[in-house]
């Protein structure tokens, strides 16, 4: 009720970064005048006073923001799907996927909410807002935007291949379609929507190419907090990987993840808080090549004597930063560093 501009919110439990910053390139290569803030680092405080009626706040909201919002109604909203998260904090899943709900709660009919068509828990959100829904869907033909043919389209409308987007990923094509989606009901042209797929690199800490070390790719994915998000990480990877998971657990089940790695994954590496639970759901599912180290440095080093040319060491941690960083962005600032340091 502070700002003047028109909000977009963003929430989910994988992608709201991604696609946060997408959507503000959109727009801001439309030259409409926004600013992505929220939970990408930037306060919607700072906004307050600055704003105008022409502005667009695109705003990330977590679940840890919506637990205690009560009045917040954007003009579009986003939920982009809901896996299990955040458990030590919410308790119970169905608890989280109640807090994430909250985002449409208070929408009324003028208002849009872009939903994920694919993923049921947020689908039958449909019921607890007033808002208008546009769905997005990566399996079907929906009123919104969906995927046919390996082409994206919203509402009929060819808009380009998917092959032609940047951003690599089964994930990034549902959080391509949400921004589409989005970019469309902001009025954006198709040609700007194409222009800004083509040419966005991601966001930063999410499978971020570091650089190549004696014939090894390095890729920093320090963002993958929950098992949901490592399995998309690994899934993109190309090559051969080597795998760092670890950190602060919360409360999550790692067993569904370590059934998903799949061949690709020739070792794992543990560090940190949760490395001994990380090492009993793997030996469950009988995963052998495993190695536990104390902290992320002795893991990217251990894993870097054990790659082979052509490997990729890849960092997804599937847990929280807070045994050894004080958040994602300073343990992938710390890899980027450590692998530096390898040369």
């Amino acid at each position: 009720e502070y700002l003047n501009s028109t909000i977009i919110a963003i929430t989910g439990t994988n992608g709201k970064t991604t696609t946060t910053y997408l959507i503000d390139d959109m727009l801001k290569k439309y030259g409409i005048k926004s600013e992505a803030v929220g939970n990408v680092g930037t306060p919607v405080t700072s906004l307050v006073g600055k704003d105008g009626f022409e502005d667009v706040a695109v705003t990330e909201v977590s679940s840890f923001q919506l637990e205690t919002c009560n009045r917040i109604i954007p003009h579009i909203a986003v939920i982009l799907n809901i896996t299990p998260d955040h458990l030590e904090r919410h308790y119970t899943f169905e608890n989280y996927v109640y807090m994430k709900s909250k985002l449409i709660q208070n929408m009324r009919e003028s208002e849009y909410a872009v939903l994920n068509y694919d993923d049921l828990n947020v689908r039958e959100m449909k019921n607890k807002t007033r808002a208008k829904i546009v769905y997005f869907s990566l399996l079907q033909e929906t009123d919104g935007a969906y995927l046919r043919d390996d082409k994206i389209f919203y509402k009929g409308e060819y808009i380009l291949d998917k092959n032609e987007i940047l951003l690599k990923g089964e994930h990034n094509v549902s959080n391509v379609l949400a921004c589409v989606a989005v970019a469309k009901l902001m009025g954006v042209d198709t040609e700007v929507i194409k222009n800004s797929l083509k040419t966005f690199k991601g966001a930063k800490h999410r499978i971020e190419y570091v650089t190549n070390v004696n014939g090894i790719d390095f890729y920093n994915d320090s963002k993958s907090t929950n098992p949901d998000s490592t399995i998309k990480a690994v899934e993109t990877m190309e090559k051969q990987t080597l795998l760092l998971l670890g950190g602060k657990d919360k409360n999550l089940d790692f067993k569904p993840m370590m059934e998903k790695l799949g061949d690709k994954v020739k070792g794992i590496y543990l560090y940190g808080e949760a490395r001994y639970k990380l090492y009993e759901d793997a030996r469950s599912c009988n995963i052998l090549n495993i190695s536990l180290t104390n902290n992320m440095e002795s893991a990217v080093k251990l894993a870097f004597s054990d790659a082979k040319s052509g490997q990729t060491i890849l960092l997804s941690p599937a847990c929280s930063s807070f045994d050894e960083s004080n958040g994602y962005e300073e343990r992938g600032e710390k890899f980027i560093g450590i692998v530096k340091c390898l040369r």
